[in-house]
């Protein structure tokens, strides 16, 4: 089995690596109903903290919260520019998501995966974000 190498993404003719990637789920009654995804470039590799008021939208457009090995596409992806030369927000006209190499949680959680390998093809009208990053589940970003 390969190591991911990290997604590539190419805005405003400058290149970013996005290096990390982190998942949290969107909990309902009887586990996780849908999994939220972020890539993350220069991150220091720790979770990202809680947000305040934080919820999930419900939709039908990010993966399941039961992951399998498989292609999901259709979803949604918004692309958050905290530098300068990125558009501050812009939604994706094409997403591509391909989880692998699920990795199950510890008891009493062993039917989830904890982490798993994500290789995304994501188009924005300013450029665009391809390859595969390692994402771990982070607490921190689940919501009820």
């Amino acid at each position: 089995m390969s190591t991911p190498t990290g997604a590539t993404g190419s805005f405003a003719g400058r290149t970013w690596a996005f290096d990390h990637a982190y998942f949290g789920w969107d909990l309902g009654d009887a586990g996780p109903v849908a999994t939220s995804l972020e890539l993350h470039a220069g991150s220091d590799g720790s979770c990202p903290p809680a947000e305040e008021g934080s919820a999930g939208d419900g939709g039908g457009e990010r993966p399941p919260g039961a992951l399998a090995a498989a292609s999901y596409p259709g979803l949604k992806a918004t692309l958050l520019g905290l530098d300068p030369a990125l558009p501050l927000k812009s939604s994706a006209t094409s997403v591509t998501l391909s989880a692998a190499a699920l990795e199950p949680c510890a008891a009493p959680d062993a039917a989830r995966a904890c982490a798993f390998d994500a290789t995304v093809a994501l188009a924005f009208a300013e450029g665009t974000i391809k390859g595969t990053v390692h994402a771990i589940h982070c607490p921190s970003m689940d919501v009820k």
